[in-house]
């Protein structure tokens, strides 16, 4: 019987590492002006336009002030973590992943930067990054689960990848997330379309 990996675990991983992320850069002296209120599905279009308008001017805010936090203090630990989890948070894994770069470069030794990096290295569909981030975080704290969980998940997504290249005989591209989401599409496309 073969086994099947429930990737309903991912979004928990997340939210579990992302939560402690936030939690050590409240504890910080950098104040946070990162949103906190979630859009209601029942608004109004034009209620959520203006709503998300005012969502991204105030993360530009929150990113330009950590930044000027960076330049008059280089050595600002928690300013470095803040901007790398503003990124994240907000679907901004390609600049959230050099943000943390430099956030390790400043705290080598917090294993929460490496598992908040992982994921940045997930949404990107990189599993292999993904594990050596988490790998690096388990190696600097043995106890943390959530990224035991994220070498586990990119050890599967891996996995069924390499199956999904054999059952189509290599026409694909091995581990290629971008791939899959554009076949997804197409046949998301075809089905609504029929």
């Amino acid at each position: 019987m073969k086994k099947r990996f429930n990737i309903t675990v991912l979004p928990l991983i997340i939210l579990c590492v992302s939560a402690n992320v936030l939690a050590d850069e409240k504890a910080g002296n950098v104040p946070t002006n990162a949103p906190t209120s979630v859009h209601s599905a029942t608004q109004q279009p034009h209620q959520k336009n203006a709503e998300q308008i005012a969502h991204d001017k105030k993360i530009e805010t929150a990113i330009a002030n950590y930044k000027k936090i960076i330049t008059k203090d280089p050595e600002n630990k928690a300013a470095y973590r803040q901007l790398a989890g503003t990124y994240l948070l907000n679907n901004k894994a390609k600049k959230a992943i050099p943000a943390y770069q430099e956030a390790i470069l400043h705290d080598p030794k917090n294993p929460k930067l490496f598992a908040a990096m992982s994921i940045a290295y997930l949404h990107l569909g990189k599993y292999a990054m993904a594990k050596a981030m988490a790998n690096e975080a388990v190696a600097l704290d043995p106890k943390m689960e959530n990224a035991k969980k994220i070498i586990s998940y990119a050890d599967k997504k891996v996995e069924v990848l390499d199956q999904i290249a054999k059952a189509t005989q290599g026409k694909m591209p091995i581990h290629d997330a971008a791939f899959l989401k554009k076949e997804k599409a197409k046949k998301e496309k075809l089905a609504h379309d029929e």
